[in-house]
């Protein structure tokens, strides 16, 4: 079981982390924002088995619980037709009396400006099997019409919801990181407060040789780097990511230097 510690951190992690963008027609998608403060103490038992992608719906329930405008809180709706699922709803609620459809979403991407041809193209997944404009058009096309099927209106009708002045809303987050020493361009779409390190190659890590190094699991991308774990040197760094760039996995990695600053960054196969 994850500690309340090491989840209170990626709670933290989540909270620090803003929206991806801030303008709603920016992407087609309308980006929901908390309008009350919010709760920065997670007190509840997460299991480790937990994924990252179910911790973060979790941590959103926390803020939608805690925020006194929303009620009538319903989340992973699964929708079905003759046994076979259709897909899911991440949330849906009342706020203030209108009734809300919510898409949660936390992404970790990484600049490569030789994919693609435009800002939104460029950010792809740590292994190149994911990217934003992939996601952006499965909300588009897949994911947020699921509300208008006949299967999700029975279902929500019978819980007391009226689709017909329900708003469609994501909450999308992510974590990017650039190219280690290039020139950062300038981005017009993202919030460039979403930038949280940087990525490199296994022949760039040379570089860092004065520096100390801790691999987070999975579960821990979310936080913030602390010093407070069992930072390894350079040579036993790099055996220890041998296993994961063989399978072609980037790992998300802390980085101490000589002065204790912290850094976070991805070590990447390709």
């Amino acid at each position: 079981m994850s500690t309340q510690k090491e989840i209170q951190a990626q709670y933290d992690g989540f909270n620090s982390s803003p929206l991806l963008w801030n303008n709603s027609k920016t992407f087609q998608l309308n980006q929901y924002i908390i309008d009350s403060p919010r709760k920065n103490i997670y007190d509840q038992v997460i299991e480790s088995k937990v994924r990252l992608g179910k911790r973060v719906e979790l941590f959103l329930l926390h803020q939608l619980k805690n925020n006194e405008q929303i009620s009538n809180i319903h989340e992973n709706i699964q929708i079905q037709k003759e046994k076979i699922t259709l897909g899911e709803l991440d949330f849906i609620f009342l706020e203030n009396t209108k009734p809300i459809h919510l898409e949660a979403i936390f992404k970790f991407y990484l600049y490569d400006p030789n994919v693609g041809s435009s800002e939104i193209d460029h950010w792809i997944g740590p292994n190149r099997n994911d990217s934003l404009r992939h996601k952006l058009d499965k909300l588009i096309t897949k994911q947020l019409p699921r509300l208008r099927l006949p299967e999700t209106m029975a279902i929500l009708q019978k819980k007391g919801f009226q689709l017909d002045d329900m708003k469609q809303y994501v909450h999308f987050q992510a974590q990017l990181f650039v190219p280690y020493g290039e020139k950062q361009p300038s981005f017009n779409l993202i919030c460039p407060d979403s930038i949280k390190g940087f990525y490199i190659s296994l022949n760039q890590l040379d570089k860092f040789k004065k520096c100390q190094f801790y691999i987070p699991t999975k579960v821990n991308w979310l936080a913030n780097p602390t010093a407070d774990k069992n930072f390894i040197g350079i040579e036993a760094f790099k055996q220890c990511v041998s296993a994961f760039l063989g399978e072609k996995r980037s790992p998300l990695c802390w980085m101490k230097d000589e002065n204790n600053l912290l850094t976070k960054f991805f070590l990447v196969w390709w």
